[in-house]
């Protein structure tokens, strides 16, 4: 495989790109946080170098740990077939790449169970938020969610001028804008 940096690798860690940099762990976890007020050119220089040479790849276990998100949302439609969901998902996983978010997915296939079970699972794996294209906009299940400490959000479909890869960023957008006055919300 070519292209495929680390396949049947170690895991590469900020301790082996710190050693190969020639400076401490500290100065690699500000560099890669954007600190770079104590370090010279040189220092950021060779630590970029490093990370290319190994391969490194942040943990995103350890990243979340830090700032308390996961930075993974969840995403359940009622039916993946729908040419109008298969859209969504689309613009939903465009915003996600670029805000560095992961996704888990659900197809709940017009299954009120599945739907429930996937919103479940995810609500245990402790997703930071749900965008959910329920089967009922009049389930209790959306009153005992907005109870959750998981930020969920119900997307509407609508017929509106705007393309619908286009609704999908958005919705993504305004989550994650719910997210953020949440951590700041929790920080005061």
């Amino acid at each position: 495989m070519t292209g495929f940096r680390g396949f049947n690798r170690k895991k590469v860690t900020i301790v082996d790109v710190a050693e190969r940099a020639g400076v401490s762990k500290t100065t690699v976890s500000r560099y890669l946080n954007g600190k770079y007020e104590y370090m010279s050119e040189q220092s950021r220089r060779r630590i970029a170098e490093a990370i290319e040479e190994l391969g490194y790849r942040p943990s995103s276990l350890a990243r979340s740990l830090k700032s308390r998100y996961r930075y993974v949302l969840g995403v359940v439609v009622a039916d993946i077939t729908d040419p109008y969901c298969a859209k969504l998902i689309k613009g939903i996983a465009e915003r996600c790449a670029q805000a560095g978010y992961r996704l888990l997915f659900g197809d709940s296939a017009g299954d009120e169970s599945r739907e429930l079970e996937y919103i479940q699972d995810m609500l245990d794996q402790s997703v930071d938020g749900i965008l959910l294209d329920p089967l009922d906009r009049k389930t209790g299940l959306l009153w005992e969610l907005d109870d959750s400490e998981v930020e969920l959000m119900v997307m509407e479909r609508t017929d509106s001028a705007e393309s619908i890869v286009e609704m999908g960023r958005l919705y993504v957008e305004e989550l994650l804008r719910c997210l953020g006055q949440k951590q700041e919300n929790r920080n005061i």
